[in-house]
């Protein structure tokens, strides 16, 4: 006999648009029915199933809604996803919705991460355990704030914080951060102006990042 489980039930303004984007992300359709009340069930190869109620109208801008993916392995589901991602519209989305924000090292190599589907609810994937010999470290000022801004920028309504929050931490820093954070920091900083439509700041940055990695300081 089965164990009990709990299934979302996700709301959609389309059945259509949700079937086409969980079918980049390896969903097959299970069932669907259109009445008394369009419902659509999907499930995928590892067993992960996802329901949709078509809410006509629906803002994805206005959706609360989400749900917890746990699996053995983010990091592998989020390689797959995001490869099925860049098939269906021929680059990563990761502004606007649908979207994804990819595994940022929270947990080494088992990090978690987050996708936003056509109907604005958030899908988290997280692992189902963090092994005790995978500490996480703080780290120093800069990525500690790195990890705050990582937060607020997780959502699509906060760039701007995260940016002017991580512009104060590595103004604050100066040269003593060790190399790797500073060029992470420069990066996601490149990515949040790039979110902000600041093209020449992303470009400002993403030298930055790479002046760094070439070893010739952080400009």
């Amino acid at each position: 006999m089965s164990p009990p489980r709990a299934v979302p039930v996700l709301p959609c303004a389309s059945l259509d648009d949700a079937e086409r984007f969980a079918a980049a992300l390896g969903f097959g359709v299970v069932h669907r029915r259109e009445q008394p009340e369009p419902y659509l069930v999907l499930r995928d190869d590892d067993g992960i199933e996802v329901h949709y109620a078509e809410v006509p109208g629906l803002a994805p801008d206005d959706s609360v809604a989400s749900c917890l993916v746990v699996v053995p392995d983010p990091r592998a589901v989020y390689e797959r996803w995001a490869a099925g991602l860049r098939a269906r519209y021929g680059e990563l989305p990761t502004t606007g919705v649908p979207r994804v924000v990819p595994p940022r090292g929270r947990e080494g190599d088992r990090a978690s991460f987050t996708v936003v589907d056509v109907g604005g609810s958030w899908w988290r994937v997280v692992p189902e355990r963090i092994d005790a010999e995978e500490p996480i470290t703080p780290g120093g000022p800069l990525r500690r704030a790195l990890a705050r801004a990582r937060v607020l920028g997780d959502d699509e309504a906060a760039p701007l914080r995260a940016r002017a929050a991580l512009r104060a931490a590595w103004t604050g820093a100066g040269r003593g951060e060790p190399e790797a954070d500073r060029r992470e920091a420069a990066t996601y900083l490149a990515e949040l102006a790039r979110r902000c439509d600041d093209e020449e700041d992303a470009r400002e940055w993403q030298d930055v990042a790479d002046r760094i990695a070439g070893g010739a300081g952080p400009g």
